[in-house]
């Protein structure tokens, strides 16, 4: 059984023991944890031997135990457009932009792709899944947030395929929590020995906030993503800005701290974003506004250091500062 499976099923029963009020502490803890096997990444090697095969990729409980892993020092979260219901990728376009963004990586990286990470459906459209399986994909997808947040994350975005809701959830997530990101290193640089600066990068062009930059800095490509995903994401938020302030220039955090599960829901219906399952709808929207109501405020008052730091040494804390924003569950339970 995959290390991630097992801890889902250990917290569970934790669950069951402390019951709703500990919850929070309980999640909170494991995003303190390096390398906890929260969820299954599937090794850069498998994706190049189905290149190599001329095989589109296969679902999570299809994929040989040998190419599954709990996480690297390296982690890369893909989003990508379905091409159909059945099959995110038999043409294989999505598996050679990744081959081609990662080629000089090694074979062991670990890739966040959710056909392949999180327990699927048959092709044939019947849901052979066992109720373990479909409790972990329940679970796994209110950690999302939390996966993005440990990786670097790569959006491959094109006009073809079916309008998913999650694809635009998963950019407008990874977009505020690098706005966060940026926002807590800049608000504490004196505390850093070399303090980073998280970019976007949209193909071949550096993306970066300029009030962000005004000290000495450490280049981090922290997303990557197509210019129609990018042109996407702009569309989203300028929708949000109409409709909450008439389109006039905002501070991102005013505006996020103004959206309601509510509008997120009227966005979606007006962008004709569509889920495969529809309760995914309001978990989605629930999921944003919960992610926008703590970010819009300064999530980090615990986040004291005294001294200079070295900023990559304490990852795993500034984690677990994010991590308590975004606790698993606020959407799904189980």
């Amino acid at each position: 059984m995959d290390d991630a499976i097992a801890l889902f099923e250990s917290l569970e029963q934790d669950c069951i023991r402390t019951g709703d009020e500990e919850r929070k502490s309980l999640y909170s803890a494991l995003f303190e944890i390096p390398d906890a096997p929260y969820t299954t990444f599937i090794k850069l090697g498998y994706f190049r031997e189905c290149e190599r095969r001329k095989s589109p990729v296969q679902r999570f409980q299809d994929i040989l135990p040998e190419y599954k892993t709990s996480g690297n020092m390296l982690q890369l979260f893909i989003s990508h457009k379905w091409e159909a219901s059945d099959h995110p990728d038999r043409s294989r376009r999505t598996l050679k932009k990744l081959l081609r963004l990662t080629k000089h990586l090694d074979d062991d990286v670990a890739i966040w792709l959710d056909y392949c990470s999180l327990p699927q459906k048959h092709s044939s459209g019947e849901d052979d899944r066992t109720a373990e399986l479909k409790d972990f994909f329940t679970f796994q997808l209110s950690l999302i947030p939390v996966v993005i947040l440990n990786s670097q994350s790569i959006f491959l975005l094109s006009d073809e395929g079916v309008q998913s809701g999650w694809c635009c959830a998963e950019l407008l997530i990874a977009q505020a929590l690098l706005h966060h990101l940026n926002k807590m290193i800049y608000t504490r640089k004196d505390q850093f020995d070399t303090p980073p600066l998280f970019m976007t990068e949209v193909d071949n062009k550096m993306l970066i906030e300029t009030d962000l930059i005004r000290f000495d800095h450490k280049m981090c490509p922290k997303i990557y993503c197509t210019e129609i995903g990018m042109k996407r994401h702009k569309e989203l938020t300028e929708w949000m800005n109409v409709q909450l302030n008439g389109g006039n220039p905002t501070p991102y955090s005013q505006l996020i701290s103004q959206v309601s599960p509510e509008l997120i829901s009227q966005m979606m219906s007006e962008f004709n974003l569509t889920f495969t399952e529809e309760q995914d709808r309001k978990v989605v929207a629930d999921m944003l506004f919960k992610i926008y109501d703590n970010l819009s405020s300064d999530p980090f008052n615990s986040f004291k250091w005294t001294g200079k730091q070295d900023f990559f040494s304490m990852w795993h804390y500034v984690k677990g500062c994010l991590g308590g924003c975004l606790v698993p569950n606020i959407a799904y339970r189980f």
